[in-house]
């Protein structure tokens, strides 16, 4: 097991960079296998946008291309970004970039993943984010 903290690898020099990030990832699954394991688990923690915000503006296009690039190895992503800590309109579009919500200790799917028609045609806020977390689908385990 290895731990980073999010600031060391989203903002080690102040600045967020989506392919170093990227890059970083792929690396990180990569060595796991190398060292025997059949797949990788990555948790990262959205706090480190609260303490550099100049980011926010590339995160759902990051996160977006963390979904292409995940779908081809043998990982899996957990991605936090606590409801109470982010504005509601900016979890709003983040939530376009997941398909899966846990909330509340619940796994939902999440039928909004990928509507960027919606993304490109509204002005979020607050309104919208709850609208969206009503329409996510419970999934019974």
């Amino acid at each position: 097991m290895i731990f980073h903290r999010a600031e060391s690898i989203y903002v080690p020099h102040g600045v967020f960079d989506p392919d170093r990030v990227l890059s970083l990832f792929v690396s990180c699954v990569q060595s796991a296998l190398e060292m025997g394991f059949t797949s990788a688990r990555v948790v990262s923690d959205g706090l480190w946008l609260l303490a550099h915000p100049l980011g926010a503006h590339q995160v759902v296009e990051y996160e977006h291309r963390v979904n292409r690039v995940a779908a081809g190895m043998p990982c899996s992503l957990l991605c936090l970004y606590p409801g109470k800590a982010f504005l509601k309109a900016f979890l709003a579009y983040i939530l376009l970039s997941h398909p899966y919500v846990f909330k509340k200790d619940r796994c939902f799917w999440n039928p909004r993943y990928e509507d960027f028609d919606t993304l490109m045609q509204t002005r979020f806020d607050a309104a919208v984010y709850d609208t969206f977390i009503q329409e996510l689908v419970p999934i019974h385990t």
